[in-house]
């Protein structure tokens, strides 16, 4: 067999190969007999019930992103902060990042910051006050192995 034999039956083999076209499609749908075609259209409801959510998760997925809303909005809510200042270490502004932006706080008067932001600036605060017990603990025990050696 010459080779153009050969890329002749390969091209043919290609183009038979090849996914039908939307007319190829037609065409074959409309040789098919009444009872195929009812097959064919149960097939694809099926198929679009089992892609399409339910009704329950649909409701479900409503409420889940209603209660995302209301805490998104609860935590974008203005409250007063109200931070100490001294002349020594607390005399400077504080500066917290909550979500991609920067809130520079004046110490002294009380300011208007998101519920976000002070929910940062309390657990901050928090862990100062655990920190500075811990270590006023620490003092004390090593105060006392000191006294006892």
């Amino acid at each position: 067999m010459p080779k153009t034999d050969e890329k002749a039956a390969a091209a043919e083999t290609a183009e038979a190969q090849e996914a039908p076209k939307g007319d190829d499609i037609l065409a074959q749908i409309d040789k098919l007999s009444p009872e195929a075609l009812e097959a064919l259209a149960s097939r694809l409801k099926a198929m679009q019930a089992s892609e399409e959510p339910g009704d329950e998760d649909k409701t479900a997925e409503l409420e889940r992103k209603a209660q995302q809303d209301a805490e998104t909005a609860r935590m974008s809510e203005l409250v007063p902060v109200k931070l100490f200042k001294d002349s020594k270490d607390y005399k400077d502004d504080l500066f917290v990042g909550w979500n991609g932006t920067g809130y520079r706080i004046k110490r002294g008067i009380p300011v208007m910051v998101p519920r976000a932001v002070a929910d940062i600036i309390e657990q901050q605060l928090n862990q100062d006050n655990a920190t500075a017990q811990l270590i006023t603990e620490q003092a004390e025990k090593f105060a006392e192995e000191v006294k006892a050696l």
